[in-house]
């Protein structure tokens, strides 16, 4: 588990906390293949229903890592 700096803001260790458990979630659930599809059609339609979850949990962790410069930049710290 990656662990931020100190410095960041609590959001953001939740943040990234939240987005590398959904993480581990996809990647068990596609490194068990198929899962429960049976047919080509219903494996598609799971690697398609898992993707944008993927892709939004790692938007999550950029998040999370660039927050720091982002509060900088509007001179929160």
């Amino acid at each position: 588990r990656e662990v931020l700096a100190p410095g960041y803001p609590p959001r953001a260790v939740r943040v990234l906390e939240l987005a590398q458990r959904v993480g581990t979630l996809i990647a068990v659930a596609t490194e068990r293949g198929h899962g429960g599809a049976v047919s080509s059609s219903e494996i598609s339609a799971r690697r398609e229903a898992l993707r944008p979850v993927e892709r939004t949990a790692r938007r999550a962790q950029v998040a999370a890592y660039n927050s720091v410069v982002e509060e900088r930049e509007r001179g929160v710290r």
